[in-house]
């Protein structure tokens, strides 16, 4: 199954209907799980970190550049690549090497995204939003 998704401000939405959002105390809500979440960036460091009390969520770069992040959302990794030198396109594949999401940036502002089976949703809606913030430059961010 695959679900058509974007972010928009601070919200995923499907088809009308919200999957995910980002409250004004930095927690993304979705399916049940707060995530606080935090923003750190630097010359030669950008990371994303997010915990539920349960789980901790990270996403950062692998490297000098942004063209290749790992994600670790509780036990389970993630990279995230884009899709050639000079896309903003990126695909989101499991330690298993399956195509969990894919995202394009639309507008300078909003993020697409292709949400597949195979990841928790929490998971996939961290790793996107954090995206959102790296991918789409137009964005007025909270955090």
């Amino acid at each position: 199954m695959m679900i058509n998704a974007v972010w928009e401000d601070a919200t995923l939405t499907a088809d009308g209907a919200e999957i995910a959002a980002l409250t004004a105390d930095n927690d993304l809500t979705v399916d049940g799980t707060a995530i606080e979440v935090s923003h750190t960036a630097g010359a030669l460091r950008w990371q994303v970190a997010g915990e539920t009390g349960e789980e901790s969520f990270r996403i950062r770069m692998r490297g000098l550049n942004t063209g290749s992040l790992t994600a670790r959302c509780g036990s389970r990794r993630y990279r995230v690549q884009r899709d050639s030198t000079f896309s903003t396109s990126r695909t989101v594949v499991d330690e298993e090497g399956v195509v969990v999401a894919r995202t394009q940036p639309s507008r300078g502002t909003d993020l697409r995204v292709q949400l597949f089976d195979g990841a928790p949703l929490p998971d996939l809606a961290f790793i996107t939003w954090a995206l959102t913030l790296m991918d789409t430059p137009g964005r007025a961010t909270r955090i």
